[in-house]
């Protein structure tokens, strides 16, 4: 947890082009959220007017890992909670190999673009939400735990 009277951090990514995240045949994520045991009010995460294009290559626009790891388990894909405030939204993911997006406990996920990707979003937050949202080419996602907004 954050220490009383120490400021919040606040990380944004904003108006980016993620293309073949990667390194030669190695796969790779655009933005892998990685949580550090920090506690849920240590920082905050902002991801918004971002293009993830995997080409067939990245294994996922944004991913999110707990206790310090640093690689996703390949079935099912990320989700682990990741328990900092993460808001996605107003982005475009194209062409991932896992998942367009595996969110965290406090997760806000909203106005996101999906196309040819075989898992949508995969959200493992009790607390966070996914609305407004557009797929195509992408199945619903099989793994969806989250409330919607307004539940």
């Amino acid at each position: 947890a954050r220490p009383e009277g120490s400021d919040l951090l606040v990380y944004e990514f904003d108006h980016n082009h993620f293309f073949h995240c990667g390194v030669g045949e190695n796969e790779g994520d655009g933005i892998q959220l990685i949580d550090q045991r920090a506690g849920e009010n240590s920082r905050e995460i902002l991801i918004h007017h971002n293009t993830f294009d995997g080409d067939g290559v990245s294994t996922t626009g944004v991913g999110s890992l707990a206790n310090k790891k640093s690689q996703q388990p390949i079935d099912p894909p990320g989700a682990d909670a990741v328990k900092e405030k993460i808001w996605i939204y107003n982005n475009n993911f194209f062409a991932l190999k896992r998942a367009a997006i595996t969110g965290g406990y406090h997760t806000y996920i909203f106005n996101i673009i999906i196309k040819n990707s075989p898992v949508g979003i995969r959200h493992s937050g009790a607390e966070g939400w996914v609305a407004n949202n557009l797929t195509h080419n992408t199945p619903p996602s099989r793994e969806h735990q989250y409330q919607r907004w307004g539940q």
